[in-house]
């Protein structure tokens, strides 16, 4: 049987290409990054943030792109069961999409929807 080296997040932390640029710098561009996204009224800067992001992840620090994309699935299944409970929820707008169950029925807005949408690119 094949053992698993728990450190690997360690190791590619430690041995990425943007290892040698000042940590704060790195966390001050994370912090503007996250304050800018949260802070944002559209999806359209919270995405920007995250694509441009992502491909330093993956272009400049060196992370197999297959790996980050496998790390992220975790926490975006949660993020997408988070916006489909926001999404049947959240009240307000036009209905468009309307799902009658023998016991309730559940109506999804326009509003819910963009709401949603925020909430998941952030």
């Amino acid at each position: 049987m094949q053992s698993i080296d728990h450190h690997f997040l360690d190791d590619y932390a430690c041995r990425n290409a943007l290892r040698g640029i000042d940590t704060r710098i790195k966390l001050i561009l994370g912090l503007g990054a996250i304050l800018i996204a949260i802070s944002a009224d559209t999806p359209y800067a919270p995405l920007f943030i995250a694509l441009i992001l992502s491909m330093a992840t993956i272009f400049l620090a060196k992370i197999p792109a297959r790996l980050y994309l496998a790390l992220l699935l975790i926490p975006a299944s949660f993020a997408l069961m988070s916006v489909i409970v926001i999404l049947f929820l959240t009240g307000g707008g036009v209905p468009i999409l309307t799902l009658s169950l023998p016991w309730f029925t559940l109506t999804a807005t326009d509003a819910a929807a963009l709401h949603a949408l925020l909430i998941l690119s952030r």
